[in-house]
């Protein structure tokens, strides 16, 4: 649709220097081996784009798979994530009618 279009276009003009940022995306976004509150800002917001208007994000940015693989392995998270109570996996990011709208499926 036209609206996923515009996100992909705006995404792709936006998200080169994230991904330039983030190297080879083994590193967390302080650029160490220590997790900020950045890199679950990242993590959300990455699958948001992916599951609402750009369905190959990770095969055009491998990076940001590796970066989010990486992320959903933090201990604590990937048992959450791996859960049964995880709502945000099955949860719709916006009401039911709306254009744009999909699960994270984490």
């Amino acid at each position: 649709t036209a609206g996923k279009e515009a996100i992909r276009k705006a995404v792709d003009a936006q998200l080169p220097p994230i991904v330039q940022f983030l190297g080879d995306g083994t590193k967390f976004a302080s650029g160490s081996g220590n997790v900020t509150y950045v890199d679950f800002a990242y993590f959300e917001m990455f699958h948001a784009i992916k599951a609402c208007a750009y369905d190959d994000l990770f095969e055009k940015y491998p990076v940001l798979k590796t970066y989010c693989e990486s992320v959903r392995q933090l201990p604590k998270l990937k048992e959450y994530l791996d859960s049964a109570d995880c709502v945000e996996a099955k949860q719709l990011f916006n009401n039911k009618i709306a254009k744009i709208n999909a699960t994270a499926g984490f």
